[in-house]
């Protein structure tokens, strides 16, 4: 079938293939090979789905093709290699808004985390539809996120100083986070780097409700 099709493409290491939960159509979740991998951050989602379609038209009808498409790096199987139906539906269904944070480390005035950008983040959709990166807006929501929940929920950032961005976020890199918290706890300095790069940094200036 469809899924064995696939499964030949030099792109893809593994596939599942299943109903959309809310929809009467078929939904195809893809875990990338290194070139597929590379293939997304070079042309991006639409291309990449374009591709994929193009080469199951040789071997199966139009109504086997997959009309959704969801990207990852591995697929969860579990140990009977199987893929779980809840997850398989929630990750049709929810928006992936967040990076998948791999390791984090706080202490009162210090935090340091890493992450990677996923292949699936709902802002690569539009954003650069052939060279997908992640907005410099939602960079910034993902700092403020993690500077709230350092120093308190009730925060508001009253300005930002010394903002720069200098090189793009894109799907699959991994980025490291460090966050310092002045004395007075009227700052937060935040740096965002991929590999020793600089991607995002500047000064969260803060008032307190």
């Amino acid at each position: 079938g469809v899924e064995t099709a696939l499964n030949k493409h030099e792109f893809i290491e593994d596939c599942y293939i299943a109903q959309h939960p809310e929809k009467s159509r078929l939904a195809a979740w893809i875990g990338l090979t290194e070139q597929g991998i590379q293939f997304f951050r070079e042309k991006g989602r639409r291309a990449l789905i374009h591709k994929l379609k193009l080469f199951l038209e040789h071997s199966q009808e139009k109504a086997a093709i997959p009309r959704f498409w969801r990207f990852t790096y591995q697929l969860p199987r579990n140990s009977q290699s199987k893929i779980n139906k809840l997850e398989f539906n929630r990750t049709c269904i929810e928006p992936q808004r967040e990076p998948i944070w791999l390791t984090e480390k706080q202490t009162e005035r210090h935090y340091q985390a890493t992450g990677k950008v996923p292949l699936d983040l709902l802002y690569l959709k539009d954003h650069f539809a052939n060279f997908p990166l992640v907005p410099g807006a939602i960079e910034l929501q993902w700092i403020s996120d993690k500077i709230k929940a350092l120093v308190a929920q009730d925060v508001e950032f009253s300005r930002l100083d010394k903002l720069k961005f200098q090189k793009f976020l894109r799907p699959n890199d991994r980025f490291s986070l460090e966050l310092n918290v002045a004395e007075k706890r009227d700052k937060v300095t935040f740096q965002l780097k991929v590999e020793n790069d600089m991607c995002c940094s500047g000064v969260a200036v803060l008032s307190y409700r």
